[in-house]
């Protein structure tokens, strides 16, 4: 074989190589994810719960073709120990949603205002999902969880949140700081990304020192969240009024609004 045949052969490999690529780059891009959200928000403006997102979403996925596995188990002993903390007793050692064939790994978090009404004839009523201050501290520690996920054939995740709290993605009114001042996730007037070791505030009230309760840093949430990367969050709207979506009827409450917050993450691997 001549010199010339042989870099031939690696130029068509190269381009071979490089329409792998291609073909394989939308499923990992965050627009691929906001059409995917468009998409289902025609068949499902609201959801009953977190564990309906996630059974829709995978649907969704799976209808478009494809290999979508719900609360994919993992080995959480094989997470980077130098840079993630002690995985606690009881917590979650499963992905929402995992893409095999793409090495994608999808977490979601779907907090709740109160609403009722009919989708379709179908009766739905949204409960309280929580105190908005841990919403945000879940959220980011699914993206903190995505960085360190060591999964393999693990290439990028996506950590969405869905919510018709609009406290979660408007700025706070008031110039007081908040406890979880470093765990703001709205896109209003930001000038700095959300980075670095995050964690609660105490404030001073009265010259005392007056420090987030037990109950808020309950459950695992008192551990700072170290981000390697930095977002900037850009919050999408989902379902603008469900009230006035075709084939939803009897709406009870205010917080009819659906927006979503997505975040592309990539792996951090030593080495």
């Amino acid at each position: 074989m001549s010199m010339i045949e042989r870099i031939e052969g690696v130029i068509s490999e190269l381009k071979r190589l490089q329409q792998v690529l291609e073909d394989e780059l939308p499923a990992l891009d965050i627009e691929w994810l906001r059409k995917v959200m468009s998409r289902l928000r025609h068949e499902h403006p609201v959801f009953h719960s977190e564990a309906d997102f996630k059974e829709q979403l995978h649907s969704q996925l799976s209808t478009e073709g494809l290999d979508a596995h719900i609360e994919h188990p993992f080995n959480p002993h094989k997470i980077d120990k130098s840079s993630v903390r002690r995985k606690p007793s009881g917590a979650r050692n499963a992905l929402d949603i995992w893409l095999p064939d793409k090495g994608v790994a999808i977490e979601l978090k779907y907090p709740k205002k109160a609403l009722k009404g009919t989708w379709k004839n179908e009766k739905f009523a949204l409960s309280e999902g929580g105190a908005a201050d841990q919403a945000r501290y879940d959220f980011l520690k699914d993206i903190e969880r995505l960085e360190n996920l060591n999964l393999p054939g693990y290439r990028v995740g996506f950590a969405v949140l869905l919510t018709n709290e609009s406290l979660l993605w408007r700025k706070r009114p008031s110039r007081n700081e908040t406890f979880d001042e470093q765990f703001r996730i709205h896109d209003e007037e930001r000038v700095s990304p959300i980075k670095g070791c995050l964690q609660w505030q105490s404030k001073i009230v009265n010259g005392q020192e007056i420090k987030p309760s037990e109950g808020t840093m309950s459950g695992d949430r008192d551990k700072p969240i170290c981000l390697r990367d930095s977002y900037w969050p850009k919050w999408c709207d989902y379902c603008v009024d469900i009230s006035k979506v075709e084939g939803v009827e009897n709406v009870g409450g205010t917080a009819t609004k659906f927006r979503y917050l997505a975040f592309k993450v990539k792996p951090q691997r030593k080495g």
